[in-house]
């Protein structure tokens, strides 16, 4: 996870500013998402 992200204390509005879309989005079942990025040459 890069840095400039503080679990539990970065938004989603900081996450998508810094890092773009995520690679994947997937349901939580608790509610909410889970958002996925793809790092390193494999995950392009």
């Amino acid at each position: 996870m890069p840095g400039a992200v503080v679990a539990n204390a970065t938004t989603a509005d900081e996450l998508l500013m810094r890092l773009g879309q995520p690679t994947d989005k997937r349901v939580n079942p608790q509610g909410g998402e889970f958002w996925e990025y793809a790092y390193g040459p494999e995950g392009t």
